[in-house]
């Protein structure tokens, strides 16, 4: 299954269309990914990406609509996680941050995120909201799944640009702009640590949290 596995992911990166083909100069989302390199995903995170809703800095929409089977696929295929032997999922804690992780990225979001995903995080032109479905989709997930596709992937023009540090300040950010509360507990910026704590439960229609304890 392992080698199933890595051939349909870099399966999924061969038939990705490169960017500087599918930019289009009056679309700034698109234009910025001209000359910027594609670093491949690692396992399963092409598969997370897709069926979650983020978007892919080689794929357009109807790459992605084309190649969402193959990426269930993969995502079915890959292990459970904190699944015991009787193939029970565990919970996982609700992540925290503090509030000075959030005001840094809040900084870093406008500098680097909101030209694609908006300054509201309503997105913007091809590019998903950081709200509604985005949260519906994302809760009860390990965070380390969202940390390592932003890592990894964002921003398009320049992935992997970021720092351990800036990316967790982002996701900060995004609990904070969903109604997480802060705590005085930060959020790490390990992607091991990440793996331990999950994507807040979060009412998308009232954009409210839990407050953490």
């Amino acid at each position: 299954m392992t080698r199933f596995l890595q051939k349909t992911v870099q399966l999924l990166a061969n038939i990705l269309p490169d960017p500087a083909q599918q930019a289009h100069q009056n679309h700034p989302c698109g234009a910025s990914l001209q000359g910027s390199m594609f670093m491949p995903a690692a396992g399963t995170l092409a598969a997370h990406a897709l069926l979650r809703g983020m978007p892919h800095p080689r794929m357009n929409s109807a790459v992605a609509v084309a190649i969402a089977p193959l990426a269930l696929i993969i995502a079915l295929s890959a292990p459970a996680h904190a699944a015991g032997q009787n193939g029970k999922t565990k919970p996982l804690p609700a992540a925290t941050y503090t509030a000075e992780q959030a005001e840094r990225g809040a900084e870093t979001y406008k500098e680097t995120c909101a030209l694609c995903h908006g300054p509201a995080l309503a997105g913007a032109f091809d590019t998903p909201p950081l709200t509604g479905r985005f949260v519906a989709n994302w809760s009860g997930v390990p965070l380390r799944h969202l940390f390592d596709y932003i890592r990894h992937a964002m921003p398009l023009s320049a992935p992997g640009a970021l720092s351990d540090e800036e990316n967790a300040d982002i996701l900060a950010f995004l609990l904070r702009e969903n109604g997480v509360a802060a705590s005085k507990t930060p959020l790490p910026s390990k992607a091991d640590a990440l793996e331990r704590v999950a994507f807040p439960h979060i009412d998308p229609t009232k954009n409210t949290a839990p407050v953490p304890k």
